[in-house]
């Protein structure tokens, strides 16, 4: 698809590279349009991404936003919803792909459509609601959620239609908006699968798991399963607010390799002998897909998409969390067992996660929704009855 004039991408704002980002990033390498962001930091771009307009550039804006937390997200949500004098320039587009939760509380004229790219529901105030704790700060944490919940309910149903990073999400679109299933469609996060492979590195001894160390990511379970294990060797990459007391509960055989580079990253993946993930009922879960791409099983827990990343004794073992078989099993079995697929078939089952399988969905989207909504009444007569008619 070549440049297209009439469509413009919007996204919360560049606060870090993440999953989010690469998301907007590859939309705009697809389509080749105009990216408004609400916050922009060039140090995280890539060089490949240009036109980008920073929307919300006030000094109580910029401050907010840089100063992180509920503050930022007040900030981009308050934006987003009324400053109407920076973000007049969008409305002259007929299309317009929204990225980020934020943007769907832009309000765009009626003969504008909308696609609305969903990477998560809002888990604190859906899903999640539940898991605030029961004092002071978790009750006025569950009231802010909530308040949340409906600002953002009240803009769900402007977008045409919803891309949803998986099933799950689409599951959650439909459960908690109310949305019919007939505006849903699902593209899978790009990752750039091509630049993973196993035939790069020979295997190791070693179990490989790489997360941010947060609580969700739930890295202390893997550290008490591989505590019961001193003669495997675990390598855990990212950091995070739990580094600290993950370290300290952590036995002798693993071992803390903090941030990664993207070239550590993929040999750590390619010499990995399986690579462990547990987040709590993952959206969709990158890392994962990355261990395949690399030829790497993949242990992981059978909740939200990473479920579905793993067939069982084929490219990988599922574990519950709570129940048999347990992660231990998982790792058992593994050790017993081994598992069926080449190399080269974990690989290919990770392309249907690629950039290009990206790329096709979301031009498919685009020309769902390329003509203008139709706002004539049945009974007006079209141009060509009028230039045809006596």
């Amino acid at each position: 698809m070549n440049n297209v004039d009439n469509i413009a991408i919007l996204h919360k704002g560049e606060d870090i590279e993440g999953g989010a980002e690469r998301v907007a990033w590859e939309i705009q390498r697809t389509v080749n349009a105009p990216l408004y962001v609400g916050f922009r930091n060039e140090n995280v771009e890539p060089s490949d991404i240009t036109d980008v307009t920073e929307l919300f550039s006030g000094p109580l804006s910029q401050f907010s936003i840089k100063k992180g937390g509920p503050l930022r997200e007040l900030a981009y949500l308050y934006n987003w919803m009324t400053s109407f004098s920076p973000i007049k320039d969008i409305r002259k587009y007929d299309i317009v792909i929204g990225s980020g939760l934020e943007t769907l509380l832009y309000c765009g004229p009626d003969s504008q459509s909308q696609i609305q790219y969903v990477h998560h529901t809002g888990r604190r105030y859906t899903d999640l609601l539940y898991k605030w704790p029961d004092n002071f700060r978790g009750r006025a944490g569950r009231m802010y959620s909530v308040l949340l919940r409906l600002l953002t309910n009240e803009a769900v149903n402007r977008p045409d239609i919803f891309v949803c990073n998986s099933e799950i999400i689409a599951h959650r679109v439909k459960k908690y908006w109310n949305i019919d299933r007939d505006k849903i469609r699902v593209v899978y996060p790009p990752v750039p699968t091509h630049e993973f492979s196993r035939h790069t590195e020979s295997t190791g001894e070693f179990y490989l798991t790489i997360s941010r160390l947060e609580p969700h990511k739930r890295i202390g379970e893997i550290i008490d399963v591989f505590n019961q294990l001193p003669n495997k060797s675990l390598k855990i990459a990212g950091d995070g607010p739990e580094d600290h007391s993950l370290q300290a509960k952590s036995s002798s055989n693993i071992d803390f390799l903090g941030f990664v580079s993207e070239s550590e990253k993929q040999s750590l993946l390619a010499k990995a002998k399986g690579f462990v993930y547990n987040a709590e009922n993952e959206d969709f879960g990158i890392a994962p897909v990355e261990a395949l791409a690399s030829g790497t099983p993949v242990l992981g827990v059978k909740e939200g998409m990473t479920q579905f990343q793993i067939v069982d004794g084929k490219n990988g073992y599922r574990f519950e969390r709570e129940g048999k078989p347990s992660l231990f099993d998982a790792v058992q079995n593994f050790e017993k067992k081994g598992i069926k697929w080449s190399e080269s078939e974990i690989e290919q089952f990770a392309e249907r996660f690629s950039v290009d399988e990206f790329r096709s969905g979301i031009r498919a989207v685009i020309s769902e929704v390329q003509d203008k909504p139709n706002i004539r009444p049945d009974w007006y007569p079209t141009k060509k009855d009028i230039d045809g008619g006596d």
